[in-house]
């Protein structure tokens, strides 16, 4: 990816097959690397607690997190 396709991430994520939030994040640089945060809400929801494994792959241009 180029600095231009990462600079906004759009996130979707799906309960039930229904969109029920949608926020565009941006890339920060942390220390070496890049990254972005996820919202509280979607922690809380999805029950993902800090050092849990989750998942990520690519499909085209989206990028996929699976608990």
């Amino acid at each position: 990816m180029t600095k231009k396709t990462i600079k906004y991430i759009l996130w979707i994520y799906k309960i039930k097959k229904e969109i029920i939030f949608m926020e565009v994040l941006r890339v920060q640089k942390w220390g070496n690397s890049q990254g972005i945060r996820l919202p509280k809400k979607i922690l809380k929801d999805l029950k993902i607690d800090i050092n849990d494994k989750i998942e990520i792959s690519l499909n085209g241009e989206e990028i996929i997190l699976k608990k």
